[in-house]
């Protein structure tokens, strides 16, 4: 049965555009930092496709082990899978 749950959760799913062509580096390790940095501030990541996707809390958002793969759920539900070399930029939201 755990198949067939990992087989409908993947049905759901939203996919992430990416552009496999271009590579801007990996910005692994300064997410990982904005994530972990308490008191935590939203921020978002720019992709190279130009879609933005906002973490708006440290739950959000889950980095492998190895710093090569990020899994945000954002706010709506869904889930999206990304390759830290298509994270073009990151902006921490501003106070309001």
């Amino acid at each position: 049965m755990v198949g067939g749950a990992l087989l409908g959760a993947a049905a759901n799913r939203q996919v992430c555009p990416t552009i496999s062509e271009m590579t801007f580096g990996n910005h692994s390790k300064d997410i990982k930092e904005l994530r972990d940095m308490a008191p935590f501030k939203p921020f978002s990541l720019h992709l190279t496709s130009r879609r933005t996707l906002n973490v708006t809390t440290a739950d959000h958002l889950l980095i492998a082990p190895r710093g090569d793969l990020l899994v945000l759920f954002p706010p709506d539900g869904g889930v999206c899978v990304i390759d830290p070399t298509q994270v073009a930029s990151v902006d921490v939201q501003s106070a309001r």
